[in-house]
């Protein structure tokens, strides 16, 4: 079985939870006994997510391959 590593969330990460990837939130509390996180919806800050696992979170600052290869597409039809 593969091993995948897991991200240890930081205060004010910008996240998404796998099973509803439209919702933006900030990461409020980090356990790490645990291994889960706390996060806050954004822009409206008014709801609280408590106690999601790390290994659901999907990171905005992380691009995806398909981001990758359409981003490489475009960079390589510009030079056309």
């Amino acid at each position: 079985m593969a091993y995948e590593k897991i991200r240890t969330p930081r205060l004010e990460d910008r996240v998404t939870i796998r099973t509803r990837p439209s919702n933006v939130f900030a990461v409020v509390k980090v356990r790490g006994e645990s291994k889960t996180a706390d996060l806050i919806l954004l822009p409206r800050r008014d709801f609280i997510e408590k106690e999601i696992p790390w290994g659901s979170l999907v990171y905005m600052d992380e691009e995806d391959i398909r981001q990758a290869a359409f981003r490489v597409v475009k960079e390589s039809m510009d030079k056309v």
